[in-house]
């Protein structure tokens, strides 16, 4: 059976048949193993509700994700049904999610606890406590290929969220290129920490279902747990945003990542070298990846032994996937083109190139191996004495500093600089402001030096690690007497 010939809405069904007594899901909260025939039908009871409520195919079915597990079985069940899916995160402030889910069109919403900043006309389906007989699969009336499966939103952490398209072609694309580089085999483990309505957590259910494997699904990052499951249960692949490997490497001390993990895969946001180090010490199979919610996660990944060593580096495309950008000494907005790339956003206009390049916000250079290198966003760049400073570069060297734990940078107006740098900081005990001081002035080139720096006790994030870059320019207003370098 070669799945990759069938569209997304069939895969359970097709697994069901092939393998139903293999694991599908490890629900690890409250311990259950769910084979392919038992989620199947409970995906049917689903798809059964569902018709119930009359949601029409072709329409757009909102998600207030809470369980999982229920994420899920959802999007395997509305998929079956012809309907595709937004799971959302309620949590957003209203001010994001009005006009976010007004973008969307969506037909209904459902889900266990729908939030009351819910835009008036939807119609609301609380998710149900008792299920019907399963509906059986009827492959006429599933998704084709070349229909929206999902609607999944962006981190928003440089401007609003915006929703964006992903057809079933781009989902098999973007799990047909990962398995060639990370082959996740029949009774592997990926364990799933991430929020599922982010595209890293939705991709790990894409990944398993497409590779007939397990997702080890954990409803959020708790470190004890994570690591007892690691330790005890097989798991082959994980998924880390830089700030959750730091936690689990924190947890491990001086011990060895456990024998039967492959893959580390590392995305999210930047990598630094410092804590690249750490990992390949304790002997992490780290994959340092690039990618975004337009790309389906990943579309460039280092699996190396020298991976996230380099700042910046996060390896080649992978296959299907064209990259262009700059040159080493002149770095160019990253564009990309392949199947797993999004044809846009909805409610929005397309942004693609005349020849079919997606134009990202990063810029960045390709070296002569090939590999991408990722320097930061195009609208971070700072310009200070008329040199361009890229955020994430300084961030990255900032951390490498022994006594700091975080770093963000960002640019205050100056009339003689254009922009002065400024540092905030997370520092450890043992930071001293004079051994700073002369390690800026001796190891930082002048232009990337900051000119002003902070100590505060945590830097705006998001829960899943990225830096809310955002956030920063409010921050810079509650310190109006700079501490200068």
């Amino acid at each position: 059976m070669n799945i990759a010939h069938h569209p997304p809405s069939h895969w359970l069904t097709l697994q069901a048949q092939t393998r139903p007594d293999d694991c599908a899901i490890y629900q690890a909260e409250r311990p259950t193993l769910w084979t392919f025939a038992h989620l199947a039908q409970r995906v049917g009871q689903i798809a059964a509700w569902l018709t119930a409520q009359g949601i029409p195919p072709g329409s757009v079915l909102g998600y207030a994700c809470h369980e999982p597990l229920n994420t899920l079985c959802l999007l395997y069940a509305a998929w079956q049904l012809g309907i595709a899916v937004f799971p959302y995160n309620p949590a957003l402030p209203t001010a994001q999610l009005q006009p976010l889910l007004q973008a969307a069109h969506l037909h209904a919403i459902t889900g266990s606890a729908l939030p009351e900043n819910l835009p008036a006309h939807l119609q609301r389906y609380p998710w149900p406590h008792a299920w019907p007989d399963p509906l059986p699969f009827n492959p006429q009336q599933a998704l084709p290929a070349s229909a929206l499966h999902l609607l999944i939103a962006t981190s928003g952490t440089s401007g609003s969220p915006k929703a964006v398209a992903l057809h079933g072609d781009n989902l098999c694309a973007a799990a047909q290129g990962s398995q060639q580089i990370m082959p996740l085999q029949i009774n592997d483990r990926w364990l799933s920490c991430l929020p599922l309505f982010h595209i890293g957590g939705v991709m790990i259910g894409v990944r398993s279902l497409f590779a007939g494997s397990c997702v080890h699904l954990h409803p959020r990052f708790n470190t004890d747990a994570i690591v007892t499951a690691l330790n005890t249960q097989g798991i082959t692949h994980i998924s880390l945003v830089p700030a959750l490997l730091a936690r689990l490497l924190e947890a491990y001390g001086n011990s060895p990542a456990p024998p039967s993990l492959r893959v580390a895969l590392i995305g999210g946001g930047p990598l630094t070298p410092a804590l690249a180090r750490r990992a390949h010490a304790q002997r992490w199979p780290l994959c340092v990846s690039y990618g975004m919610t337009e790309t389906s996660a990943q579309c460039a990944t280092d699996c190396s032994p020298d991976a996230g060593l380099q700042a910046g580096c996060v390896g080649h495309p992978l296959p299907g996937i064209e990259i262009r950008a700059g040159q080493p000494q002149q770095p160019a907005r990253i564009e990309i083109r392949g199947a797993a790339v999004t044809p846009g956003y909805r409610g929005h206009p397309a942004r693609q190139t005349a020849d079919g390049f997606w134009p990202s916000s990063d810029l960045g250079f390709m070296d002569a191996q090939g590999r991408l290198w990722v320097l930061g966003r195009a609208d971070d760049v700072l310009i200070s004495g008329g040199e361009n400073i890229h955020p994430e570069q300084l961030e990255a060297l900032l951390r490498d500093y022994p006594a700091i734990h975080d770093a963000a940078v960002c640019g205050r107006p100056d009339p003689v600089w254009g922009q002065r740098v400024v540092a905030f900081i997370v520092t450890g005990a043992d930071f001293n402001s004079d051994a700073f001081m002369q390690w800026c002035k001796t190891q930082l080139p002048s232009h990337l030096r900051p000119r002003e720096w902070h100590q505060i006790d945590r830097l705006p994030r998001t829960h899943t690690g990225k830096l809310q870059r955002s956030e920063l320019p409010q921050l810079l207003a509650q310190y109006p007497s700079p501490e200068t370098v």
